[in-house]
């Protein structure tokens, strides 16, 4: 006598989210539909598992001052930035010639839809919340040591520089 499998009624699938935070919305990025971004900046993956839905949340890393993730579909692997997508998916589309993304609070690592917001200000700007910003024109047109304001308050020697270029070209 052969054994024969037994085959039992499948379930319908269901989807387990994990954890989501009050207010926190979710939606699919486009060309990679196994991924989600949220208005919080966080990004998850779905996976399968016997009929039912998954997801994991994946965690971004830091990459040359933004916050990135690897994302899978048929053309490969690409690395994208999180504040990209969630700009995408949740802010208004840029005005015109606004093409930077900047932090509100001035921390890269909080990519949320309510810190992203859209300027026209050079590279170096962008880094810098505006309130942090004016401390630092403050500092330097009192004569304060450009090395010490780059410690105090974690920029780069070439940002201070060109931010008193800023202050001269105002003054002139």
């Amino acid at each position: 006598m052969v054994n024969l499998p037994i085959y039992r009624k499948r379930k319908k699938a269901t989807v387990y989210s994990g954890p989501c935070k009050p207010g926190e919305i979710w939606r699919t990025i486009p060309k990679y539909f196994r991924y989600q971004v949220s208005s919080l900046g966080r990004v998850r993956a779905a996976k399968r598992k016997s009929r039912q839905l998954f997801y994991t949340i994946k965690h971004p890393v830091r990459h040359k001052e933004a916050m990135v993730v690897y994302l899978y579909n048929t053309k490969g692997r690409r690395m994208l930035q999180v504040k990209n997508l969630v700009a995408l998916l949740f802010l208004d589309p840029p005005p015109k010639h606004w093409r930077r993304l900047i932090h509100k609070n001035g921390d890269i690592t909080d990519c949320s839809a309510i810190n992203l917001e859209w300027s026209n200000e050079s590279f170096y700007g962008a880094q810098l919340s505006p309130q942090l910003k004016a401390d630092i024109k403050r500092e330097l047109e009192n004569n304060k040591d450009i090395y010490d304001l780059a410690e105090k308050y974690d920029v780069s020697i070439s940002t201070l520089r060109n931010i008193l270029k800023e202050i001269h070209a105002s003054r002139s």
